[in-house]
């Protein structure tokens, strides 16, 4: 009997349409757009001394930023992913390096010199890097489709029919991509807005939130919070949904979002709603009383990314692995159970180079009192197990890369630092049923504890690695022979292109952040 092919639908081009762009259109939207974020940051983070110069300056960093990067820029979540990163590069090479020597300040590299800068640095990944990537995607879009309706000739047309695009199961059509990430992006807004008030339920939030529409009412203040949440959240949909979102790609790219939100939010868009608009935005005595506010967008991005991603595996598991020409020879169950046995012992290694840090700071004690219990060897019981079903989670969210060990460890920081936000910052106040306080000066006294989440993610990481690379839990890497998988595995590894730029900005941001801003 012969097996009839379900039928196909094309898939979208917009991806290969701009990595195809000619270096020409790059240079000229990266001009563009660098004269726009230029405009922006102009009026965002005054004063400018020399506007002509300043635009000058903006205008040929949209230049190097579309001929070096412009390449990678394949949706609008990627433009702002990119463009925030050039922004923070640019912060160290052109703020704190080549622009002081012109002047002949020599180098601004000493700590009062950088936290003095601090304003600058939010300035010009939101104000500049966001604006630039996010510009660019469009403009450089723009002159693709202008030059593809010139060049439709006939010829053209003929050989796009005697060679048709790449094409998926009818599947992934049943619910139209914009209306599925408008949905589900709006939902995770709602659950990320429900964490957000957990460390800010005990101030005046919903008041000062309810002032956008000149109200002091508290239900007013939720129901609009919520709505913001809402509008964020659908927000990231639109922006990521053409990236690749499992719930480990979708948690780090959210995290990276609600950063993004944390900056231009209550900083400058809440002023200017409140009818208080006073520049500058970013000071550093502004920054400080957000910390808070940090927190909070920090584990809404991260519910927002990590919900979508969630979703969308279903949605793949359900409509596209089980379709016949989708099937892989190995079935979810079993990537999974390996992957959580590879990730359980990742997070063991991990926590036994955490208990070094552990044992220094004497936090091994307060451990163990989560189990009314104040020993250390309670506690390193607990630590342990602690960090066993961490490791757990990590290996469901991220079974799906193996990759190398400098990609994996850059992971292996993230989630740490993660889990030090959404754990000794949030969830052992919880635990323990304690107020939970995400104000700067909790923050700092932390910080001994991120570093020993910093090794913990390194070693789950650099062992998870290992062991992938030994048992091939990816079913990609097990069927690399066949041609249908190396052509997906390489679409994967198109759509990851901006992991690298959404890792810089959260590690600077996440890591150095609180020391640069913390009180003298």
């Amino acid at each position: 009997m012969t097996n009839q092919a379900i039928p196909l639908r094309e898939q979208p081009t917009s991806m290969p349409l701009l990595a195809n762009s000619p270096l020409q259109s790059r240079l000229f939207s990266g001009l563009l757009a660098g004269m726009i974020a230029g405009i922006m940051y102009g009026v965002l983070v005054p004063p400018q001394p020399n506007w002509a110069l300043h635009l000058v300056m903006s205008t040929l960093l949209g230049i190097v930023f579309g001929g070096l990067i412009g390449d990678k820029v394949r949706t609008a979540g990627a433009g702002l992913i990119w463009g925030e990163a050039f922004g923070l590069l640019w912060w160290f090479v052109g703020s704190l390096t080549i622009i002081p020597l012109l002047r002949g300040q020599g180098l601004l590299w000493s700590t009062n010199s950088v936290r003095e800068l601090v304003p600058q640095l939010l300035g010009q990944i939101a104000a500049y890097g966001a604006v630039l990537g996010y510009s660019y995607y469009w403009l450089v879009s723009w002159l693709g489709t202008m030059g593809q309706r010139i060049s439709n000739t006939g010829q053209a047309i003929s050989d796009t029919l005697e060679k048709p695009r790449r094409q998926q199961p009818m599947a992934h059509t049943i619910v139209p991509a914009w209306v599925r990430a408008l949905i589900v992006g709006g939902l995770g807004g709602l659950l990320g807005s429900w964490v957000f008030v957990w460390g800010v339920v005990g101030t005046d939030f919903y008041v000062v939130v309810a002032g956008i529409v000149r109200s002091d009412s508290l239900t007013v203040g939720r129901l609009l919070h919520y709505g913001i949440g809402l509008l964020i959240g659908c927000s990231f949909g639109l922006l990521f949904d053409h990236e690749d979102q499992d719930p480990g790609n979708g948690l780090i790219y959210g995290i990276n979002y609600g950063l993004f939100w944390w900056i231009i939010g209550p900083m400058v868009l809440l002023p200017w709603l409140l009818g208080r608009d006073a520049q500058p935005y970013w000071t550093l005595a502004t920054i400080q009383n957000f910390v808070p506010s940090f927190v909070g967008h920090i584990l809404y991005g991260a519910l927002v990314g990590w919900f979508y991603g969630v979703v969308n595996q279903l949605w793949r598991v359900l409509f596209v692995d089980s379709d016949p020409l989708n099937r892989t020879v190995e079935g979810v169950g079993s990537r999974w159970l390996r992957a959580i046995l590879m990730g359980e012992a990742g997070g063991i290694i991990g926590g036994l180079l955490f208990t070094i840090v552990m044992v220094g700071d004497g936090a091994l004690p307060r451990v163990g009192s989560l189990i009314g219990m104040s020993s250390p060897v309670a506690g390193f019981i607990v630590h342990l197990v602690i960090s066993v079903l961490i490791g757990t989670s990590y290996g469901l969210l991220f079974y799906r890369k193996v990759s190398s060990y400098a990609a994996e460890i850059t992971l292996g920081l993230i989630y740490g630092w993660f889990w030090w936000v959404l754990g000794a910052v949030t969830l052992f106040a919880l635990l323990l049923k304690q107020p939970v306080d995400w104000s700067l000066v909790a923050v700092t006294s932390l910080y001994p504890s991120l570093i020993g989440h910093l090794l913990y993610g390194i070693g789950l990481a650099i062992f998870y690695q290992f062991l992938a690379r030994r048992y091939a839990i990816n079913s990609a890497v097990r069927l690399r022979h066949s041609e249908e998988q190396s052509k997906r595995r390489e679409k994967l590894l198109m759509r990851e292109q901006a992991m690298p730029a959404v890792s810089l900005t959260i590690l600077m941001l996440g890591i150095a952040l609180p020391l640069l801003i913390a009180l003298k």
